[in-house]
């Protein structure tokens, strides 16, 4: 039986579904974007900082010794 290697842009396409999906039957006050402002209120500096290691991690704007996102394969091991 072969093997079907997982390919990001998969992976891209079942984080949006799952993310429209959570959008649409979230109840009311529960979006993700609301979590994330409330996140804020408790803890804006954590939540600020979060937001952009992973955006910086995505545009490739770390250097791969400082970017965590890149590190974890190699510290799950």
């Amino acid at each position: 039986m072969r093997r079907t290697a997982i390919r990001a842009g998969h992976l891209w396409l079942v984080l949006a579904g799952v993310t429209t999906a959570l959008e649409i039957i979230a109840p009311e006050g529960e979006l993700l974007s609301e979590g994330v402002d409330r996140g804020l209120e408790q803890h804006p500096l954590l939540v600020r900082a979060a937001i952009i290691v992973t955006a910086a991690h995505l545009l490739n704007l770390l250097p791969e010794r400082f970017d965590p996102y890149a590190r974890l394969p190699r510290v799950w091991k």
